[in-house]
């Protein structure tokens, strides 16, 4: 059976491990104090263990009044007041000052807390809040910044997050450790948002292609600049946001976005052909041609992936519209009879994926058509007509011309063709 001491040990211990807003948690601990200590005066012997378990349990006390608030040494100035009379009143636990809260070591965690938070407000989190604020922030990026802010330059912030989720059993009592232990947490947070901001930025590349998808161009190349602030390697986003440029007719800034993506990396294959498209598009040939023939050199002809097939067939194919525009219409015809060879590889994906008409294009057709014309080839030619008149799309304002010749061309051809 427990003795008296035991049962007072017990209730101490159990005050210590209230929850931190436990209703009148400090009061209790107090008298419960003022409890083992009748007890133990009343004991004889006093027992080695428990007098060993008293001065653990009052090491964790003694901390959790150091760590008080002055509102609440005020109270406990009062509760001293109410009990005057008692034999205890005059102990170190009703006693103790605000003053001797100045723990020995508390300039120790104060300096490492104030060097941490240095350190994510200077490297990471400014990075961070340079990112989501560069252009014309959305609202979860604003939200997101906002909270980078309190994050990384909040000490009172920690103080309160740390007052809530402080486990009563660990030891860690006081505020300047507290704000040690919090401002490492918080480096956790930042550097875990700092390593997923290229994951936001592919959200923010996935949310422009769908918001191209249903011509909110505008929409689109916000969520594409949002993408390469986040992720500035990011260089499909580039890409992305020189076509939607490209789209409204605003060729200047879609060649500066295609360069970019160039520059920023060398071998993106994409963006020489659609730099190269760019430049067909504006009667500038002769630099389509240097900026496609540099883009196929990163390709490997024997390669027979769905993406290298179907970026060699356009570079082909626009290479081939290139040197037609400057009437250079052997090397035309070779380039372009090439890229309709790649056909017979991009109708199989196209019918394992169950699509029709989604990677072959009515470029080389279109080009190749006229080319067979000049030489004086009819079957080919109707061939080739009748191939770029089914690939053509109607809605598309760039080929409307090349729909209708194909049309016209076909009728000429179908009345001379035995």
């Amino acid at each position: 059976m427990p003795t008296a001491l035991e049962n007072a040990l017990t209730e101490y211990t159990h005050a210590l491990n209230a929850p931190v807003h436990a209703p009148d948690k400090l009061l209790i601990m107090l008298l419960s104090r003022d409890q083992v200590a009748e007890v133990l005066e009343q004991t004889t012997p006093r027992p080695v263990n428990e007098v060993k378990n008293l001065v653990g349990l009052d090491e964790r006390f003694r901390n959790i009044l150091l760590s008080q608030s002055d509102e609440q040494f005020k109270k406990i100035a009062t509760w001293r007041k109410a009990i005057s009379s008692s034999c205890t009143a005059e102990s170190w636990w009703w006693q103790m000052e605000k003053s001797e809260s100045h723990h020995a070591w508390d300039w120790v965690w104060v300096s490492l807390t104030i060097i941490i938070i240095g350190l994510i407000a200077i490297g990471p989190g400014f990075d961070i809040l340079r990112r989501l604020l560069d252009g014309t922030p959305d609202s979860f990026s604003i939200v997101l910044a906002i909270a980078t802010i309190f994050l990384t330059g909040s000490p009172e912030l920690i103080k309160w997050f740390l007052k809530w989720v402080d486990p009563p059993q660990v030891d860690f009592y006081n505020y300047p450790k507290k704000m040690f232990i919090g401002s490492l947490i918080m480096v956790v947070i930042i550097l875990g948002v700092y390593g997923n901001l290229p994951r936001l930025a592919t959200w923010y590349n996935n949310a422009g292609i769908e918001a191209d998808r249903v011509g909110n161009l505008v929409l689109a190349q916000q969520y594409y600049q949002r993408a390469i602030a986040l992720d500035p390697n990011q260089v499909v986003a580039y890409h992305n946001l020189a076509g939607s440029y490209e789209a409204i007719a605003r060729p200047d800034e879609a060649e500066i976005w295609y360069q970019q993506a160039i520059e920023r990396q060398a071998n993106f294959v994409a963006a020489y052909r659609g730099l190269g498209h760019l430049y067909n598009t504006q009667g500038k040939p002769q630099l389509a041609e240097a900026t496609l023939l540099a883009g196929l050199r990163l390709i490997d002809p024997k390669a027979t992936d769905k993406e290298s097939v179907y970026e060699h067939y356009r570079l082909l194919a626009e290479l081939g519209w290139a040197y037609f525009a400057q009437k250079r219409y052997e090397f035309a015809q070779i380039r372009l009879e090439d890229a309709v060879a790649l056909e017979v590889q991009l109708k199989q994906f196209e019918k394992e994926e169950k699509q029709e008409n989604v990677y072959r294009k009515a470029l080389p057709h279109y080009y190749l058509a006229q080319i067979y014309d000049n030489q004086s080839r009819p079957k080919e030619a109707y061939r080739e007509w009748g191939d770029c008149f089914r690939l053509l799309q109607e809605n598309d304002l760039i080929t409307w011309e090349w729909y209708k010749q194909a049309k016209k061309r076909l009728a000429e051809l179908e009345k001379t063709l035995p």
